[in-house]
Protein backbone atom coordinates (compact mmCIF):
# COMPACT_ATOMS: atom_id res chain seq x y z
CA UNK A 1 0.00 0.00 0.00
CA UNK A 2 1.08 3.59 -0.59
CA UNK A 3 1.97 5.52 2.56
CA UNK A 4 -0.87 8.01 2.19
CA UNK A 5 -3.40 5.23 1.76
CA UNK A 6 -2.07 3.61 4.93
CA UNK A 7 -2.84 6.82 6.83
CA UNK A 8 -6.39 6.81 5.48
CA UNK A 9 -6.80 3.19 6.56
CA UNK A 10 -5.40 3.78 10.04
CA UNK A 11 -7.90 6.61 10.50
CA UNK A 12 -10.70 4.34 9.29
CA UNK A 13 -9.44 1.58 11.60
CA UNK A 14 -9.45 3.90 14.63
CA UNK A 15 -12.99 5.03 13.74
CA UNK A 16 -14.17 1.42 13.28
CA UNK A 17 -15.12 2.05 9.65
CA UNK A 18 -13.28 -0.84 7.96
CA UNK A 19 -15.80 -3.51 7.02
CA UNK A 20 -13.61 -5.85 4.97
CA UNK A 21 -11.94 -8.41 7.26
CA UNK A 22 -9.00 -8.85 4.89
CA UNK A 23 -8.31 -5.11 4.76
CA UNK A 24 -8.56 -4.86 8.55
CA UNK A 25 -5.94 -7.62 8.94
CA UNK A 26 -3.58 -5.77 6.59
CA UNK A 27 -3.87 -2.62 8.69
CA UNK A 28 -3.33 -4.59 11.93
CA UNK A 29 -0.20 -6.19 10.50
CA UNK A 30 1.15 -2.81 9.44
CA UNK A 31 0.59 -1.42 12.94
CA UNK A 32 2.20 -4.43 14.60
CA UNK A 33 5.21 -4.51 12.31
CA UNK A 34 6.06 -0.83 11.90
CA UNK A 35 6.91 1.68 14.61
CA UNK A 36 5.86 4.51 12.27
CA UNK A 37 2.36 3.09 11.80
CA UNK A 38 2.11 2.15 15.48
CA UNK A 39 2.89 5.77 16.39
CA UNK A 40 0.29 7.03 13.93
CA UNK A 41 -2.33 4.61 15.27
CA UNK A 42 -1.59 5.52 18.92
CA UNK A 43 -1.63 9.26 18.19
CA UNK A 44 -4.97 9.13 16.39
CA UNK A 45 -6.51 6.93 19.07
CA UNK A 46 -5.41 9.29 21.86
CA UNK A 47 -6.69 12.35 20.01
CA UNK A 48 -10.04 10.66 19.35
CA UNK A 49 -10.32 9.77 23.04
CA UNK A 50 -9.49 13.36 24.03
CA UNK A 51 -12.09 14.83 21.70
CA UNK A 52 -14.75 12.38 22.86
CA UNK A 53 -14.14 13.10 26.52
CA UNK A 54 -14.08 16.85 26.03
CA UNK A 55 -16.72 17.55 23.41
CA UNK A 56 -18.96 14.48 23.10
CA UNK A 57 -21.64 15.98 25.33
CA UNK A 58 -21.72 19.26 23.43
CA UNK A 59 -23.84 19.46 20.32
CA UNK A 60 -22.59 22.14 17.95
CA UNK A 61 -25.22 24.85 17.39
CA UNK A 62 -26.61 25.39 13.91
CA UNK A 63 -24.76 28.68 13.40
CA UNK A 64 -21.42 26.95 14.04
CA UNK A 65 -22.24 24.12 11.63
CA UNK A 66 -23.12 26.64 8.94
CA UNK A 67 -19.94 28.62 9.60
CA UNK A 68 -17.81 25.50 9.20
CA UNK A 69 -19.60 24.60 5.95
CA UNK A 70 -19.12 28.13 4.61
CA UNK A 71 -15.44 28.26 5.58
CA UNK A 72 -14.79 24.86 4.03
CA UNK A 73 -16.52 25.88 0.83
CA UNK A 74 -14.38 29.04 0.67
CA UNK A 75 -11.20 27.02 1.17
CA UNK A 76 -12.08 24.64 -1.64
CA UNK A 77 -12.95 27.55 -3.94
CA UNK A 78 -9.65 29.24 -3.07
CA UNK A 79 -7.73 26.13 -4.01
CA UNK A 80 -9.75 25.87 -7.19
CA UNK A 81 -8.84 29.44 -8.14
CA UNK A 82 -5.17 28.60 -7.64
CA UNK A 83 -5.70 25.80 -10.16
CA UNK A 84 -4.18 22.99 -8.20
CA UNK A 85 -3.02 20.39 -10.64
CA UNK A 86 -4.80 17.12 -10.20
CA UNK A 87 -4.49 13.84 -11.99
CA UNK A 88 -7.45 12.55 -13.96
CA UNK A 89 -8.36 10.11 -11.21
CA UNK A 90 -8.02 12.57 -8.30
CA UNK A 91 -10.68 14.94 -7.01
CA UNK A 92 -9.77 18.45 -5.93
CA UNK A 93 -10.39 17.41 -2.31
CA UNK A 94 -7.81 14.61 -2.67
CA UNK A 95 -5.32 17.10 -4.08
CA UNK A 96 -5.85 19.50 -1.19
CA UNK A 97 -5.54 16.62 1.26
CA UNK A 98 -2.30 15.49 -0.39
CA UNK A 99 -0.81 18.98 -0.27
CA UNK A 100 -1.60 19.29 3.43
CA UNK A 101 -0.83 15.81 4.68
CA UNK A 102 1.64 14.13 2.38
CA UNK A 103 4.89 15.57 3.81
CA UNK A 104 4.32 14.64 7.48
CA UNK A 105 0.92 13.02 8.06
CA UNK A 106 1.15 12.58 11.84
CA UNK A 107 2.35 16.13 12.41
CA UNK A 108 -0.30 17.62 10.13
CA UNK A 109 -3.00 15.62 11.87
CA UNK A 110 -1.79 16.95 15.22
CA UNK A 111 -1.82 20.52 13.86
CA UNK A 112 -5.45 20.16 12.75
CA UNK A 113 -6.44 18.88 16.17
CA UNK A 114 -4.47 21.65 17.90
CA UNK A 115 -6.30 24.26 15.82
CA UNK A 116 -9.63 22.65 16.73
CA UNK A 117 -8.82 22.67 20.45
CA UNK A 118 -7.53 26.24 20.19
CA UNK A 119 -10.78 27.36 18.57
CA UNK A 120 -12.87 25.91 21.37
CA UNK A 121 -10.54 27.14 24.11
CA UNK A 122 -10.36 30.70 22.79
CA UNK A 123 -14.02 31.15 21.95
CA UNK A 124 -15.41 29.11 24.84
CA UNK A 125 -13.37 28.79 28.06
CA UNK A 126 -14.99 25.42 28.69
CA UNK A 127 -17.93 23.28 27.69
CA UNK A 128 -20.05 24.45 30.63
CA UNK A 129 -19.84 28.08 29.50
CA UNK A 130 -20.78 26.99 26.00
CA UNK A 131 -23.89 25.18 27.25
CA UNK A 132 -24.99 27.91 29.69
CA UNK A 133 -24.67 30.53 26.94
CA UNK A 134 -27.17 28.64 24.80
CA UNK A 135 -29.88 27.96 27.38
CA UNK A 136 -32.96 29.76 26.14
CA UNK A 137 -36.75 29.81 26.20
CA UNK A 138 -39.52 31.23 28.37
CA UNK A 139 -39.64 28.17 30.63
CA UNK A 140 -35.94 27.37 30.71
CA UNK A 141 -34.79 27.04 34.34
CA UNK A 142 -31.51 28.91 33.78
CA UNK A 143 -33.29 31.83 32.12
CA UNK A 144 -35.95 31.91 34.86
CA UNK A 145 -33.24 31.93 37.53
CA UNK A 146 -31.41 34.81 35.82
CA UNK A 147 -34.60 36.87 35.52
CA UNK A 148 -35.54 36.24 39.16
CA UNK A 149 -32.06 37.18 40.37
CA UNK A 150 -32.11 40.42 38.36
CA UNK A 151 -35.52 41.26 39.88
CA UNK A 152 -34.17 40.61 43.38
CA UNK A 153 -31.18 42.87 42.74
CA UNK A 154 -33.45 45.61 41.33
CA UNK A 155 -35.89 45.39 44.25
CA UNK A 156 -38.70 44.10 42.04
CA UNK A 157 -38.85 40.73 43.80
CA UNK A 158 -38.76 40.70 47.61
CA UNK A 159 -39.08 37.81 50.09
CA UNK A 160 -42.62 36.77 51.01
CA UNK A 161 -41.36 35.16 54.20
CA UNK A 162 -38.50 36.23 56.45
CA UNK A 163 -38.32 33.01 58.41
CA UNK A 164 -34.73 31.85 58.85
CA UNK A 165 -35.20 28.41 60.42
CA UNK A 166 -35.17 25.60 57.81
CA UNK A 167 -38.18 23.81 59.32
CA UNK A 168 -40.24 27.00 59.26
CA UNK A 169 -39.18 27.78 55.68
CA UNK A 170 -40.18 24.30 54.56
CA UNK A 171 -43.56 24.81 56.23
CA UNK A 172 -43.93 28.15 54.44
CA UNK A 173 -43.28 26.44 51.10
CA UNK A 174 -45.83 23.69 51.84
CA UNK A 175 -48.47 26.19 52.94
CA UNK A 176 -47.88 28.23 49.77
CA UNK A 177 -48.59 25.20 47.56
CA UNK A 178 -45.12 23.82 46.75
CA UNK A 179 -45.81 20.11 46.40
CA UNK A 180 -42.26 18.76 46.42
CA UNK A 181 -39.89 18.30 49.34
CA UNK A 182 -37.48 21.21 49.67
CA UNK A 183 -33.95 21.46 51.03
CA UNK A 184 -32.85 24.53 52.97
CA UNK A 185 -29.04 24.55 53.14
CA UNK A 186 -27.36 26.44 55.96
CA UNK A 187 -23.85 27.77 56.24
CA UNK A 188 -21.90 30.03 58.58
CA UNK A 189 -20.97 32.67 55.99
CA UNK A 190 -24.21 32.95 54.00
CA UNK A 191 -27.26 33.78 56.13
CA UNK A 192 -30.84 33.18 55.03
CA UNK A 193 -32.59 36.46 54.21
CA UNK A 194 -35.99 35.13 53.19
CA UNK A 195 -38.00 32.95 50.82
CA UNK A 196 -40.25 33.36 47.79
CA UNK A 197 -42.79 31.13 46.04
CA UNK A 198 -43.41 31.72 42.35
CA UNK A 199 -46.05 30.39 39.98
CA UNK A 200 -45.24 28.72 36.66
CA UNK A 201 -47.98 27.04 34.61
CA UNK A 202 -50.02 26.75 37.79
CA UNK A 203 -47.22 25.05 39.73
CA UNK A 204 -45.67 26.61 42.82
CA UNK A 205 -41.86 26.75 42.87
CA UNK A 206 -39.49 27.38 45.81
CA UNK A 207 -36.78 30.05 46.05
CA UNK A 208 -34.50 31.04 48.94
CA UNK A 209 -32.42 34.21 49.24
CA UNK A 210 -29.18 34.49 51.24
CA UNK A 211 -26.92 37.40 52.10
CA UNK A 212 -23.27 37.66 53.11
CA UNK A 213 -21.70 39.82 55.86
CA UNK A 214 -20.44 42.16 53.11
CA UNK A 215 -23.83 42.52 51.43
CA UNK A 216 -23.60 40.12 48.47
CA UNK A 217 -26.76 38.26 47.51
CA UNK A 218 -27.07 34.54 46.78
CA UNK A 219 -30.28 33.18 45.27
CA UNK A 220 -31.20 29.48 45.32
CA UNK A 221 -33.87 28.06 42.99
CA UNK A 222 -34.84 24.41 43.53
CA UNK A 223 -37.26 22.27 41.56
CA UNK A 224 -38.20 18.61 41.72
CA UNK A 225 -37.17 16.63 38.61
CA UNK A 226 -40.81 15.71 37.96
CA UNK A 227 -41.42 19.31 36.93
CA UNK A 228 -39.18 18.61 33.94
CA UNK A 229 -40.13 15.05 33.05
CA UNK A 230 -43.73 14.66 34.19
CA UNK A 231 -45.38 18.04 34.62
CA UNK A 232 -43.34 19.87 31.95
CA UNK A 233 -43.34 23.01 34.09
CA UNK A 234 -39.76 23.91 33.19
CA UNK A 235 -37.14 22.70 30.74
CA UNK A 236 -33.39 22.46 30.22
CA UNK A 237 -31.36 21.66 27.12
CA UNK A 238 -30.35 18.03 26.68
CA UNK A 239 -26.70 19.05 26.84
CA UNK A 240 -27.15 20.62 30.26
CA UNK A 241 -29.18 17.67 31.55
CA UNK A 242 -26.45 15.27 30.44
CA UNK A 243 -23.81 17.33 32.23
CA UNK A 244 -25.88 17.48 35.42
CA UNK A 245 -26.14 13.70 35.35
CA UNK A 246 -22.36 13.26 35.25
CA UNK A 247 -20.88 16.18 37.19
CA UNK A 248 -21.04 16.95 40.91
CA UNK A 249 -21.94 20.52 40.04
CA UNK A 250 -21.59 22.93 37.11
CA UNK A 251 -20.09 26.41 37.35
CA UNK A 252 -20.49 29.39 35.05
CA UNK A 253 -18.87 32.76 35.73
CA UNK A 254 -19.35 35.97 33.76
CA UNK A 255 -18.23 39.55 34.43
CA UNK A 256 -20.82 40.24 37.15
CA UNK A 257 -22.36 37.01 38.48
CA UNK A 258 -21.67 33.33 38.97
CA UNK A 259 -24.09 30.46 38.41
CA UNK A 260 -23.92 26.97 39.89
CA UNK A 261 -26.20 24.04 39.09
CA UNK A 262 -26.41 20.53 40.47
CA UNK A 263 -28.70 17.54 40.93
CA UNK A 264 -29.31 15.95 44.29
CA UNK A 265 -31.90 13.52 45.64
CA UNK A 266 -34.38 13.98 42.80
CA UNK A 267 -34.15 17.78 42.62
CA UNK A 268 -32.35 20.28 40.40
CA UNK A 269 -30.79 23.37 41.95
CA UNK A 270 -29.74 26.65 40.34
CA UNK A 271 -27.73 29.14 42.39
CA UNK A 272 -26.88 32.67 41.25
CA UNK A 273 -24.82 35.21 43.16
CA UNK A 274 -22.91 38.46 42.76
CA UNK A 275 -20.46 37.15 45.36
CA UNK A 276 -17.08 35.52 44.86
CA UNK A 277 -17.47 32.14 43.16
CA UNK A 278 -14.58 30.53 45.05
CA UNK A 279 -16.05 31.66 48.37
CA UNK A 280 -19.37 30.08 47.43
CA UNK A 281 -17.65 26.83 46.49
CA UNK A 282 -15.65 26.76 49.74
CA UNK A 283 -18.24 28.06 52.23
CA UNK A 284 -21.53 26.88 50.72
CA UNK A 285 -21.24 24.10 48.17
CA UNK A 286 -18.68 22.20 50.22
CA UNK A 287 -21.31 21.89 52.97
CA UNK A 288 -24.30 21.32 50.70
CA UNK A 289 -22.74 18.67 48.50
Amino acid sequence: MEPLKDIYNITSYVDGEINAVEEELIVKNKINSSSEYLFEYTSQKEVKSLLNSRFAKISAPDYLKEKIKTDLRKEVEAYNIKKIETSSNKSIFDAVWDSLFKPVPAFAFAVVIAITLLYFNVTRPDGVNFVFDHESGEYNMVQRAKINFDKIMNGELTPQSFEVEPTQIKQFFRNAGVRYETVIPECTYWKILGSVVSDCKGEKLAHTVYTSPTGEIMYLFQVDEEHFSRYKTLDLSQNLEDMLNTEKYLKFVDTTNCIFMWKKEGAIFALISNGNSETIEHDFLAQVL
